[in-house]
């Protein structure tokens, strides 16, 4: 299921490998898909945006990292720009996973943590990576050199160092064989001020020193903002319908090698939340989900004729 520039996909696993695509229907706005019990699946999440982002799954209301049950300060799995991942199973270690599997409802995990509220529903969020301060006073402070550049150049009345700043050449006067000539004003040289610029916050007065390298021009102060990191306390609530067709549970399949390591990510704003609900056949049926439908056709102008002996 596409959402913007986020996606997740249900396929088959097999042998612990991921396999086909599982068929997808819609209806009432929402997106189903047909689940048979003793088969194991994965998640495919994909990032189609230019910056990465934080990726929190939830199988039946749990988490998938440490099987708690899902809150907006759940673990996840960050995605890079432009790229995907397959989450295979239930973490039990860095280096392995309990695969997911269709179960019967009441024999699924979360029932043997008595908590199957939210049975047939697979939620992940999506979280944008909450800009450093540091990054940010950096880039603030890039910004301002680039504007009093352009007042610069406008007015002439601000004088900004440069790293190495080089001597333009004077105009060739008509008297240029006459060197000591008075030169007036406008032919004279630029000169360079030094200023610095302080990009102040709350958070205390000391300040960090940036290199010009890596600036590209004067060596400057900035001090980054420290507050206290945002809560995410509040309880994720999965919008599940409320009705008994949804008979299907996950459990934890064959114990499948899937390696990660943890890395630092400030979790920031959330960006969008997919929700894909999954129930046996005829639990869709009773739903009124319309399953496989006929391919249409246009046109006929008969059919063909099979050759003598085909199909005995």
């Amino acid at each position: 299921m596409n959402k913007g520039k986020y996606s997740v996909t249900l396929r088959a696993m097999r042998n612990g490998s991921p396999g086909a695509k599982i068929d997808e229907y819609r209806h009432d706005g929402q997106c189903f898909v047909e689940g048979r019990p003793g088969s194991e699946y994965c998640l495919e999440i994909r990032n189609n945006s230019s910056e990465r982002v934080l990726a929190v799954p939830s199988v039946d209301g749990l988490s998938v990292m440490d099987g708690e049950k899902a809150t907006n300060e759940s673990g996840g799995y960050i995605i890079e720009p432009y790229d995907s991942i397959k989450v295979k199973g239930y973490r039990h270690t860095l280096d392995e996973v309990g695969a997911f599997k269709f179960t019967e409802k009441g024999e699924g995990y979360a029932s043997s943590k008595g908590s199957s509220r939210n049975a047939g529903v697979i939620s992940v969020k999506f979280y944008a990576e909450k800009e450093d301060e540091y990054k940010k006073a950096l880039d603030d402070l890039k910004k301002e050199i680039e504007r009093l550049r352009q007042d610069n150049r406008r007015n002439r009345t601000i004088r900004i160092p440069e790293p190495y700043p080089v001597p333009k050449p004077y105009p060739v006067p008509d008297d240029w064989w006459r060197p000591w000539r008075p030169r007036p004003w406008w032919e004279s040289p630029v000169t360079w001020g030094t200023h610095d610029l302080i990009c102040k916050s709350s958070a205390g007065e000391n300040t960090a020193g940036f290199n010009s390298d890596t600036l590209g021009g004067p060596t400057l102060r900035c001090m980054a903002a420290s507050g206290p990191a945002q809560s995410y306390s509040a309880e994720v609530q999965h919008q599940s319908k409320d009705v008994s067709e949804f008979n299907l549970e996950t459990g934890w399949g064959q114990k499948v090698t899937d390696r990660v390591r943890e890395i630092p990510f400030t979790r920031g704003h959330l960006l969008t939340t997919i929700d894909i609900y999954y129930s046996d056949r005829n639990g869709l049926k009773e739903m009124d989900v319309p399953l496989k439908k006929k391919k249409n056709i246009s046109y006929p102008k008969g059919f063909a004729t099979p050759p003598a002996g085909w199909g005995e």
